[in-house]
């Protein structure tokens, strides 16, 4: 005969779904934040690699604009509002300068515009992406600095060369000195 006094041990089905449910809740949350994480993660290492990127990009441009000689018959600087072609020092892997011809164009297609740098060095040639995904772009020639500045959008082949190249890209200019002029 049944014991009448028996006591059960163990939870029922409600228990058990209720508990299930709320570690399931759990879970999600805890999914849905370990995702946000990441995705916080890898926005903060795409926007270092930008930031690297144009960093890179502005100091090799403002040192090949730095050392531009003045033009010659073989290479003379001229210029144009979307691009502009001179003679310079390029750095190499070894650490020297080597006399370069720069071509500077901005240009399109179809992922946007970009600013790219062509460098022809001793019969080689390597061109770099400077900047992209920019909407309107132009290069301009700081030929007077009194009253304020005169800028060329077109500068004439010859031996003479301006005193800064002023890159505009949406709006913004970056100033760019050309040699030392004490």
């Amino acid at each position: 005969m049944p014991n009448a006094d028996m006591s059960t041990s163990g939870f029922t089905l409600l228990e058990v779904i209720v508990a299930l449910t709320i570690g399931a809740m759990i879970v999600g949350v805890a999914h849905a934040l370990v995702v946000t994480l990441g995705d916080g993660a890898t926005a903060i290492a795409d926007a270092r690699v930008r930031a690297d990127r144009e960093s890179n990009s502005e100091r090799m441009l403002r040192g090949l604009v730095s050392r531009a000689e003045a033009g010659s018959v073989e290479a003379p600087f001229e210029g144009l509002p979307n691009r502009v072609r001179f003679r310079s020092w390029c750095c190499t892997p070894n650490g020297w300068l080597e006399a370069c011809d720069v071509h500077l164009q901005l240009t399109a297609d179809r992922a946007g515009n970009r600013l790219e740098a062509l460098l022809i060095e001793r019969g080689t040639s390597r061109s770099v992406v400077l900047a992209r995904g920019f909407q309107t772009g132009a290069i301009r020639y700081l030929s007077d600095v009194r009253l304020g500045g005169r800028w060329m959008t077109v500068w004439g082949a010859g031996t003479s060369v301006p005193i800064a190249l002023g890159v505009v890209i949406d709006g913004d200019t970056t100033v760019l000195r050309i040699g030392n002029r004490g």
